[in-house]
């Protein structure tokens, strides 16, 4: 018989758990990718004051407001 007719032996078995492995990584990477988390409204106002969006006066109101709404979701939680 040929060579197709054998076991794998251990570097088959190495081979096939690195294939395996790689088409895992490939499938959470790419739903990963496709899925993303969604932006926290904190880092979001943070990067639009970086970017010059808005000014330091309009930062401060809107971050009390995240605070002030933060405040009162989690108060009503048990």
């Amino acid at each position: 018989m040929g060579l197709w007719c054998t076991q794998p032996g251990p570097v088959g078995w190495v081979v096939m758990l690195a294939f395996w492995i790689t088409v895992i990584v490939l499938v959470l990477w790419g739903l990963n990718r496709l899925f993303p988390d969604p932006v926290d409204a904190d880092r979001l106002l943070d990067a639009r004051l970086a970017a010059g969006e808005i000014d330091l006066e309009t930062y401060r109101v809107l971050r009390s407001e995240l605070s002030d709404a933060d405040a009162v979701t989690t108060k009503g939680t048990p």
